[in-house]
């Protein structure tokens, strides 16, 4: 589709009937950018004072904050913040009524559970626009616009309605996708042919599945260079360096970092001299050692407070991820603050008895009903050990239905052992992670 019909005729129209003005909230994002610090420091103060009113008037949870402690309401916002508890998502998801509020109409989602922690939640219309606000702001620094075609190297959906709609809303995002579950010599040959034809602007990806399509590419020798891309964004893992000069080679455009979640969007974004700043339009970054703010460098706890959410206001809310703020200033000329994301080792791919991978994310994708919690461990080419916190919905069937997809999508070669836990513990790093692979052979 034409990038101009795709912005004027689908993209912000749809804004526009939900409610929202795109185009201003995008000013604004892009005004930030140009405030001097004291200004962007006195924005986050007022937002931050109007979501604090708002939920001790109408959220049960904080309501019931400033009724033991009435004086809260008389100090600073940021000192208040400082007061406030720590949220977590087992937290809201024990009882997620007493965090919501109920008078908007909630858009429910659901993050992938790469943590190996699946979680419903609810936004309301202002919460996001403002996050779609913020992503178009920081992709265009690259040069991406509205509407621009994207080639997404991503998950899909399992189910044929979900799938269904999935497709149509790719259609509608002017976006094409190659499966991250099922990348092989031949879906790669398909998905270049296709972008050949689509010219994407950028590609949006996981990182390790974007290398492994690349290496099909050199095997093939088919020249991704010739996609003319502006550039590659990866998300949801550690993009490590080696990928990056490889990704840079292969496609010959900007390898950028994104780091977000599902429940709040962008949180941090790599400028055009590779550093990651925080998107203080929408969100305060905290890092957060013992609950105590961290020194600059200092590795922390991240906790992220979204200033516009209002359904369910997210604030301290833990993002189960390591970083330290910076204290100096990026020469990009952007006041936007500097912060410094952990990244260790990542293993995102499950190798099959014949060699081929299959992204692990796949397994957010089948390990949903009836689980809390999960974590996916491979021994070797033939051994797979599931352990999982069950919820008040499990059954022991579901064990059979959970064993039937492994073997479907994994191969009927793996021997599988399902361990029942109380608890995950989380890795040294502080990260719970979803799958672990004893093989330590990957990309």
């Amino acid at each position: 589709m034409n990038p101009v019909i795709a912005r004027h005729a689908i993209y912000l129209p749809i804004q526009r009937a939900l409610g929202g003005d795109l185009k201003v909230a995008l000013r604004f994002h892009a005004d930030i950018e140009r405030q001097p610090e004291s200004e962007l420091e006195k924005y986050q103060e007022g937002a931050l004072k109007e979501l604090l009113d708002h939920v001790f008037s109408n959220v049960p949870f904080y309501r019931e904050i400033v009724r033991k402690q009435p004086d809260l309401r008389t100090k600073d916002p940021f000192d208040i913040l400082a007061r406030l508890p720590i949220v977590s998502k087992a937290d809201i998801r024990e009882d997620i009524s007493l965090f919501r509020d109920s008078k908007y109409t909630p858009f429910w989602r659901s993050t992938s559970g790469s943590t190996g922690l699946p979680f419903r939640f609810c936004k309301d219309r202002p919460s996001l626009l403002q996050m779609d606000a913020a992503m178009h702001a920081v992709y265009s620094w690259y040069g991406i616009e509205i509407g621009d075609r994207q080639a997404r190297i991503w998950g899909r959906a399992l189910r044929p309605r979900q799938r269904m709609a999935q497709g149509v809303k790719d259609l509608l995002l002017n976006r094409r996708r190659l499966s991250a579950f099922g990348i092989t010599r031949e879906t790669s040959r398909t998905f270049f042919s296709a972008l050949e034809r689509f010219r994407p602007a950028f590609i949006y990806c996981y990182p390790n599945a974007a290398v492994l399509f690349a290496r099909y590419l050199n095997d093939m020798s088919l020249n991704g260079r010739a996609l003319s891309l502006k550039a590659i964004i990866c998300t949801s893992e550690p993009l490590l360096e080696n990928h990056r000069s490889f990704l840079t080679d292969a496609f010959g455009c900007p390898v950028i970092s994104e780091y977000g979640n599902s429940e709040n969007g962008i949180l941090a974004f790599e400028c055009e001299r590779g550093q990651m700043h925080a998107l203080c339009g929408n969100v305060i970054l905290e890092f957060l050692n013992n609950g105590k703010p961290a020194s600059p460098g200092c590795l922390a706890e991240i906790a992220v407070t979204e200033l516009h959410s209002r359904s369910i206001p997210f604030i301290r809310y833990r993002t189960g991820d390591l970083g330290a703020p910076r204290a100096e200033r990026c020469t990009c000329g952007r006041p936007l603050p500097l912060v410094q994301l952990s990244c260790g080792r990542d293993h995102s791919f499950i190798l099959r008895p014949d060699g081929t991978r299959v992204h692990a994310a796949l397994l957010a994708y089948i390990l949903k009903q009836g689980i809390l919690q999960f974590r996916v461990i491979q021994l070797n080419l033939r051994e797979l050990i599931v352990e999982f916190v069950p919820d008040h919905t499990y059954t022991d069937g579901l064990e059979r239905i959970f064993r039937k997809r492994l073997h479907k999508y994994f191969g009927k070669e793996f021997f599988i052992r399902f361990r029942k836990v109380a608890h995950i513990p989380p890795e040294k790093n502080g990260k719970v992670l979803y799958f672990v692979s004893q093989i330590g052979t990957q990309l």
